[in-house]
């Protein structure tokens, strides 16, 4: 047996064998928020362990560009999630709070 499945496609009541991550988001502020209501339903569908990609991958454009302050707020939000998952795509710049370049937001 698999002692944890992840996966970004499930159905009602799935939570019993696996968590849900909500896929790839871009780095803007309204994914922020979306991020939120999308875990809470997850959660109300019965799928306890769910989670947003943390500051996202791209921003609305397509573009890895990375915004410190965005980064660090969803790093703060994403401490209240059951799972929290940091993911960025190939050629994007790191978005650990570790490797946030501001002083103030370490």
């Amino acid at each position: 047996k698999r002692p944890f499945v992840l996966s970004r496609s499930t159905f009602p009541s799935s939570g019993m064998y696996a968590g849900h991550s909500l896929g790839a988001a871009e780095r803007t502020w309204n994914q922020l928020r979306y991020s939120v209501s999308g875990v809470m339903n997850m959660n109300m569908f019965g799928i306890p362990l769910a989670g947003a990609d943390v500051c996202g991958n791209t921003d609305q454009n397509g573009v890895a560009t990375l915004d410190e302050e965005l980064c660090a707020r969803w790093a703060q939000l994403s401490t209240f999630y059951p799972l929290a998952r940091g993911y960025y795509g190939k050629g994007a710049a790191p978005s650990e709070p570790y490797a946030l370049a501001t002083p103030k937001y370490k």
